[in-house]
């Protein structure tokens, strides 16, 4: 059974759903006996029968599936843009892009339309600039359309007015003008940030962290590594999982798996049992579960387990 957990322990099930998503701007995805919805915080749902998809809310709208088509609904349920597109993303950075076979159309954060490009696809927008794929290759347009750079092997959005792009095995930053900053030789990298550090994977395929400035700051020795968060981050050697700091140490037990922190709490997964611990690694809430995810807008999702409820979680 789905449920949610707060920031007290206080946990609440969602009866009767197939499925509920992370909480979004309020709201979460339900499917409620096989039909789409939505939740608000305080458990009241709002079911549509005529759609089959629901991708999730940003600015009161969200792109929506009937059949086989996308288009974009309200809050309400209703197609502000009727379902035409072979595929299309929710609001993001201001944008909102859908698609028929090779063409791209962006939306502003009103849904109107703003520009349709009769070739390549529009994949999201960052700092000013579009990433568009043609023919399996990256380029950067800005608002204007007419201005490009590329191509590119992949590309990152920007942070900070830099991206992590590449051309075949080369790997490097530019700034916003295309112009390559920074090289970094040998590695590959997963080109998104977190608290200033990029995870890079090297030849043989070990994992490490790389910096804003492209100095390597954590070697690569791990064999998975996730992103930094409350200073943190959860790396697997072999079969065990763990967290380390930003200076590479070492600074809890082993679990079967674990993930990021949110919100001052992580999940981690250790014998068929998840629960929360905090960055001290300290047990959090007296309660495990089949699944738990990270934290989202004070609440976390999880899958309850009769066969957890009786244990006590492990200390740290």
């Amino acid at each position: 059974m789905w449920a949610f957990i707060d920031h007290s322990g206080k946990v609440r099930e969602v009866q009767d759903c197939d499925f509920v998503s992370d909480f979004q701007e309020g709201w979460c995805v339900v499917r409620f006996r096989g039909t789409q919805g939505i939740m608000d915080r305080g458990f009241h749902r709002r079911t549509f029968d005529s759609i089959d998809l629901i991708t999730g809310f940003r600015g009161g709208y969200s792109a929506a599936k009937a059949g086989r088509m996308y288009g974009y609904i309200n809050l309400d349920g209703d197609w502000v843009i009727r379902p035409e597109f072979t595929h299309a993303q929710s609001l993001s950075g201001g944008y909102a892009f859908a698609y028929k076979g090779r063409r791209s159309f962006v939306f502003d954060e009103h849904l109107e339309l703003v520009h349709e490009l009769a070739d390549g696809e529009v994949e999201w927008y960052s700092e000013g600039l579009f990433n568009v794929v043609l023919h399996g290759e990256h380029f950067f347009l800005d608002e204007s359309f007419a201005s490009r750079h590329g191509p590119y092997t992949s590309a990152s959005p920007f942070y900070g007015g830099r991206a992590l792009v590449a051309k075949g095995d080369q790997e490097y930053f530019i700034d916003t003008d295309g112009q390559k900053i920074i090289e970094m030789p040998g590695v590959r990298s997963r080109g998104i940030p977190s608290e200033g550090f990029y995870v890079f994977s090297d030849a043989s395929a070990k994992y490490g962290y790389f910096d804003s400035a492209g100095t390597i700051r954590i070697a690569p020795e791990y064999d998975d590594a996730l992103g930094f968060s409350d200073g943190l981050a959860a790396v697997r050697v072999g079969e065990e999982w763990f967290y380390i700091n930003k200076i590479g140490k070492r600074c809890s037990e082993g679990y079967d798996k674990a993930w990021c922190f949110s919100e001052g709490i992580a999940p981690v997964l250790r014998d068929g049992c998840c629960y929360y611990v905090d960055p001290r690694f300290r047990p959090q809430f007296d309660s495990e579960f089949q699944l738990a995810m990270e934290f989202s807008e004070g609440l976390g999702r999880v899958r309850k387990k009769a066969l957890c409820s009786n244990k006590t979680a492990p200390t740290a």
